[in-house]
């Protein structure tokens, strides 16, 4: 880690992903700023050939749009993100 670099953790729901990039909204927005690489981890529960799975993506991404609530004390950012190159991904058998 460099001196500039920041280490941080957050969460957040995310809205829409693509082979691209992510959108999801944060209360954990206030560190965030434009053109700032990030690393994100994204996992979720879902099904594949009738069996339960465990979802997983990962790697680097350079944030592209802030959205600030309108309401910053309460509410959430929305943020997109551009990932920088092809992010991991992983498919874990929950049914065994």
């Amino acid at each position: 880690m460099t001196e500039s670099a920041v280490e941080a953790s957050g969460i957040g729901v995310t809205e829409n992903v693509s082979p691209g990039g992510l959108y999801f909204h944060t209360p954990d927005w206030g560190a965030l700023h434009t053109n700032q690489v990030i690393y994100v981890r994204l996992s979720g529960m879902g099904s594949y050939n009738h069996r339960q799975v465990l979802r997983s993506v990962r790697g680097r991404a350079t944030v592209l749009r802030l959205e600030p609530p309108e309401e910053p004390a309460a509410g959430q950012a929305g943020v997109a993100v551009r990932f920088d190159g092809r992010p991991k991904t992983a498919l874990y058998d929950l049914s065994a």
